[in-house]
């Protein structure tokens, strides 16, 4: 009866492991496609205003609401990048360990370019 348990806790830690592990991946492949949506309306604010404050205020408020920190924004010519701090969402047990903090949250970056 023993073994079963370790096996179950050995099963349960692995599992743990992996859902914490794909919840940072996941949040990586998932940031950079929410960067790009972010670099298309920053795009579309600066045709409309020929402003970069303006580009800039418009991703500062989109990053606020996907929860995002907003790092940099990027205009050259047609092509608009954006750069934003995404922290991982999902996580099981790995955000309560202070030393793994750091790597929790993850820079992305994404561009209207297709």
């Amino acid at each position: 009866m023993s073994n079963v348990l370790k096996y179950l806790l050995i099963l349960l830690i692995v599992l743990v492991i992996v859902n914490d592990l794909g919840a940072i991946a996941m949040t990586y492949w998932r940031g950079s496609d929410i960067c790009n949506e972010m670099a298309k309306e920053a795009l579309v604010t600066y045709r409309k205003t020929k402003s970069t404050g303006a580009a800039k205020y418009q991703v500062r408020k989109l990053c606020k609401e996907n929860g995002y920190i907003f790092e940099s924004l990027k205009i050259e010519g047609l092509l608009v990048t954006v750069r934003a701090k995404a922290p991982a969402k999902g996580t099981i047990w790995m955000h309560r360990i202070k030393f793994l903090q750091p790597f929790l949250s993850i820079s992305v970056e994404g561009s209207n370019r297709q």
